[in-house]
């Protein structure tokens, strides 16, 4: 009897909420966890430039100064009153990756039940692929963020036909928009979802259409910064985001936590897919097992909740990789709004509403792919690496201080530098992107050394060739990983 009540009590304080709660604090010291061990890297150094322009530029009223809109720079530089710019950034992606963690437990439960639910939001909580991009001073995390919540808004409106869902959804979907052009990708699925809850709701579902027309309306007065962002793109962007199946199945090891190694993250320590070829016939067969299980079982819920599965998971694969072939824009971090999708698949296939066979299956697959998981996450945690800019801005410092003249190409190489050595740098020259070389950097007006701090980007060619006529010789090439120089030149006749 005694025992009988102890497990009653014990059921009754693991309940579904506190659970959630605990995933929560799981994923979000995940997060936290050395967000700011790495240096940042150079798209990160960009956003620590943006946060120092003015208010009216950040705000994008001048119009665009980067190639994903504004609204995330917006809350950096917000974040930046309370925290140092070095971390206002991945401290905004911090905050955006944990709170998409009890958004998806909702959208869970809506689609495949409580318990399926907590099992998505664990392996959000797990993911090495969210963790990453969590800790990033980039937008991806916010806007999975703001996606997520455009998935929930359709859902609770299926649910409860209550309007304040309408309200939401349109808000997310302009805030998605804002945040980066990419949530397009996932938000195109989302076209049958409105078809389907017409069909379903008749007329009441029009307040939906028009909430999700408000919301791509709010977004129409960015659409020429928008065009003009895509024409202006490189070459080697375009070759850099383009498509290929070999990528997309690399994608989707990423998103479901086998892979990443060299493609989203780089490092030393290799993942899951990488460390054990002999077992990645074992990978995609658990792979496959998981997601069939729970597909049949999302199924058995209804087709709402498969709509909204698979077309975040499938779906947003589809449309990125499509587009891609027209304006190239694929990458796992352009995708990553897949890997909500995949969660719900997951969350699913642990709890199967089917026969005892398929549910043991669906389990012990999943167990399976979250265990490679792990080592795919501590793969992350152990090797993981970004650009050293801290080493290369202490070692540029130490030259600025004993005189030396420095020249900092492109302008994101000033502003890391500074970043990371507040001051040292302001008797630099910084070259902008593209740009020329000063007039008065020449021997003959007194030059007769300098060191040259850069990354490799456009333009790098064309700077050095005119050191070169203008009578400089590199006599030191110092290496910093990935890839970054400080290059020492002197007078040819020295």
């Amino acid at each position: 009897m005694g025992k009988e009540r102890l497990d009653r009590r014990l059921l009754a304080f693991v309940t579904p909420i506190r659970l959630l709660f605990l995933l929560v604090l799981l994923g979000g010291l995940l997060r936290l966890y050395r967000y700011d061990s790495l240096s940042l890297w150079v798209d990160e150094g960009l956003t620590v430039g943006f946060g120092r322009l003015p208010w009216d530029v950040v705000l994008g009223l001048h119009g665009a100064y980067e190639t994903h809109p504004p609204l995330y720079f917006v809350l950096v530089k917000i974040a930046g009153l309370f925290a140092p710019e070095l971390t206002a950034g991945r401290l905004v992606s911090v905050v955006a990756g944990t709170l998409t963690l009890p958004v998806v437990y909702a959208l869970g439960a809506m689609l495949i039940g409580r318990r399926g639910a907590l099992v998505a939001a664990g392996v959000l909580a797990l993911s090495p692929l969210h963790i990453w991009y969590s800790q990033e001073a980039r937008p991806y995390a916010f806007t999975l963020l703001a996606v997520s919540v455009s998935y929930l808004a359709l859902a609770g409106f299926h649910r409860t036909l209550n309007r304040r869902w309408c309200l939401l959804y349109g808000v997310a979907v302009a805030v998605s928009l804002y945040a980066n052009y990419s949530a397009a990708y996932a938000l195109a699925p989302q076209g049958l979802l409105l078809v389907y809850l017409l069909a379903a709701h008749g007329k009441r579902a029009l307040w939906m259409w028009v909430a999700g027309i408000g919301g791509v309306a709010a977004f129409l007065p960015w659409v020429p910064q928008l065009l003009n962002t895509v024409q202006g793109r490189g070459t080697a962007v375009e070759n850099y985001l383009g498509v290929s199946m070999e990528k997309v199945g690399y994608s989707v090891l990423s998103i479901v936590g086998l892979g990443g190694q060299g493609s989203y993250f780089w490092g030393t320590s290799p993942t899951a897919w990488e460390r054990w070829p002999a077992l990645q016939w074992a990978m995609l067969a658990a792979l496959l097992v998981a997601c069939v299980v729970g597909i049949v079982a999302i199924i058995r819920r209804g087709l709402f909740g498969l709509l909204c599965a698979v077309g975040l998971f499938a779906g947003t694969i589809i449309v990125c990789a499509a587009i891609s072939l027209i304006s190239a824009g694929y990458a796992e971090r352009t995708v990553i709004f897949a890997l909500v999708g995949w969660t719900l698949v997951a969350g699913a296939a642990a709890v199967a509403p089917l026969a005892r066979g398929w549910r043991w299956a669906g389990a012990g697959a999943l167990v399976v792919v979250l265990l490679f998981g792990l080592v795919s996450l501590w793969a992350m945690y152990r090797g993981g690496d970004k650009q050293h800019w801290r080493e290369l801005a202490h070692d540029a410092a130490a030259l600025a201080r004993s005189g030396e003249t420095l020249l900092l190409y492109p302008s994101v190489t000033g502003v890391l530098l500074d970043a990371y050595q507040r001051h040292e740098f302001d008797g630099a020259i910084v070259i902008a992107d593209f740009g020329k070389l000063p007039d008065a950097v020449r021997p003959a007006l007194g030059m007769k050394a300098l060191w040259l701090a850069y990354i490799e980007t456009g333009g790098l060619e064309q700077l050095q060739g005119q050191l070169a006529e203008r009578g400089y010789v590199r006599v030191e090439h110092r290496y910093y990983w990935h890839p970054m120089w400080l290059d020492h030149y002197v007078a040819s006749d020295e």
